[in-house]
C-alpha cells in the first residue's frame, strides 16, 4: 500500500515527536515476488513484480520542535518500478511532498501533495494492526471503468488503496481527545474563474480506542477526465475494527458514484487477520460490488487469502491468493494482475518479499 510504507513513516514521525526532539529520517520499503494470474487477456501469464504488498520507494521526513509543544513537519517520498528502475508515476518525482505545523492542542495542518481520508481513515485507521497481513489487492478494483477513475479499470475508485495523492492540498486534523478525531482537505484546482473545477473536497471522523476502531470518510475529487474537470467521483465509507481473540475482524460499507454519468458501485468488505505464531500471521478479505444500470448491473465478488511471515522486524515473506468473479457480462480484472480477464473469472498468487526501513 502503499498502506505499509506510510505505516512505517507514521511510526517515525510518531516516535520523533514524542521524543519531541528535531530530526531528518530517512524511511523506505522494497517489495519484490512472482506472480501468477490465471488469465490475463485469455491467456496465463507468470512474471517478475514490484510494488504489490507494498509500494516500492524511499522518503524523509523530517521534524524541527519548535518549543511549546509544536513542531514543523514535512515529507518526501518517491516509488518506483523495482524491475525497471523507473517511476512509479510518469512525469512525478514525488508521490508525497508537504510541510506543516504539527501541536499537541491544536493538531495538523499541512500543505502540498498528500492522502485523503478515504485513505487515511477507511484503510490505515480503520485496519490499524490488520495491516501487517492484508494486501491492497484486496482492495477493490472490479471490472468498472465506467466509473471514470483515471487508473486502469477505474481501479481504487474508492481510493482506499493509495493509487491516487491530492494535490495543491490543504489539510487539517485535529488531535485525538477521549478517542476521537477529524479532518478536513481541500484541493485547489487551480483554475482561473472556475474556483472547484479539477478540486478535491475530503473530510473524515476517527474514533480508536485500543483494539476498537470505528471510522467515516468522504472524498469528492472531480477528476480532469470526467467531464472536463467539472464532475467527479464522490466516495463516502463507514466502517470499523473489533478484536477477535488475538485476531481482528474489519468491516466496512462504502460507495462511489460518477456526478456525471451516475454510475454508481456500492462496496460490501470484510476482513479478518489472526497470528498463528509471533512471525506468522494470516488474514483474508471478501468484498462484494454491486454496480447500479449505468455500470450495466455488473456484480463483482472477490475473496483474497494471504500468509505473512515476518523474518524480523523490517523483513518478511508472504504469499496470497485471490479469486474475482464477475457477472453481467463484464470481465474480471484483480488489481495488481497487469490486465483483464477474458472471462468473468479471474486467480492471481503471489509469492513475494518486502524489507522496510
Amino acid at each position: 500500500m502503499k498502506a505499509k510504507i506510510i505505516t512505517c513513516a507514521v511510526a517515525t514521525l510518531v516516535a520523533s515527536s514524542a521524543n519531541a526532539q528535531s530530526s531528518v529520517t530517512l524511511f523506505g520499503a522494497i517489495d519484490a515476488g512472482l506472480t501468477w494470474v490465471s488469465n490475463s487477456d485469455g491467456h496465463s501469464n507468470t512474471f517478475m513484480q514490484g510494488g504489490i504488498s507494498n509500494n516500492t520507494g524511499f522518503g524523509i521526513s523530517a521534524i524541527e520542535d519548535l518549543g511549546g509543544g509544536t513542531r514543523a513537519i514535512a515529507k518526501l517520498l518517491n516509488t518506483f518500478d523495482i524491475g525497471t528502475g523507473s517511476l512509479y508515476s510518469p512525469g512525478m518525482m514525488f508521490r508525497y511532498s508537504y510541510v506543516g505545523l504539527d501541536n499537541d492542542s491544536l493538531g495538523k495542518l499541512t500543505m502540498g501533495l498528500q492522502t485523503d481520508f478515504m485513505f487515511n481513515y477507511m484503510t490505515i485507521d480503520r485496519w490499524g494492526p490488520m495491516l501487517a497481513s492484508l494486501e491492497p489487492t484486496f482492495t477493490q478494483g472490479g471490472p468498472f471503468p465506467g466509473l471514470g477513475a483515471p487508473a486502469f479499470g477505474s481501479m481504487d475508485f474508492l481510493r482506499t488503496a493509495d493509487l491516487y495523492s491530492t494535490p495543491n492540498a490543504v489539510s487539517y486534523e485535529s488531535p485525538r481527545i477521549a478517542g476521537f478525531k477529524f479532518g478536513a482537505m481541500y484541493g485547489f484546482g487551480g483554475q482561473a474563474g472556475a474556483f472547484s473545477q479539477n478540486s478535491t473536497q475530503s473530510m473524515g471522523v476517527s474514533y480508536n480506542a485500543g483494539p476498537i476502531a470505528l471510522d467515516a470518510a468522504y472524498t469528492y475529487t472531480k477528476f480532469p477526465t470526467i467531464n472536463a474537470g467539472n464532475s467527479g467521483l464522490r466516495d463516502w465509507g463507514v466502517g470499523g475494527r473489533v478484536p477477535i481473540g488475538e485476531g481482528f475482524a474489519a468491516l466496512m460499507v462504502a460507495q462511489a458514484t460518477n456526478t456525471f454519468n451516475n454510475a454508481r458501485v456500492m462496496v460490501y468488505d470484510f476482513a479478518a487477520t489472526y497470528p498463528l505464531s509471533p512471525a506468522a500471521i494470516v488474514g483474508f478479505e471478501y468484498q462484494f460490488n454491486d454496480g447500479n444500470h449505468a455500470v450495466n448491473d455488473v456484480k463483482m465478488h472477490q475473496a483474497g487469502l494471504n500468509l505473512a511471515y515476518y523474518l524480523s522486524k523490517r523483513t518478511s515473506v508472504y504469499g496470497f491468493v485471490a479469486y474475482q468473479h464477475a457477472s453481467g457480462g463484464a470481465d474480471a480484472l484483480i488489481p495488481g494482475a497487469g490486465a483483464f480477464s477474458s472471462s468473468g473469472n479471474q486467480t492471481m498468487v503471489r509469492l513475494g518479499m518486502m524489507h522496510t526501513w
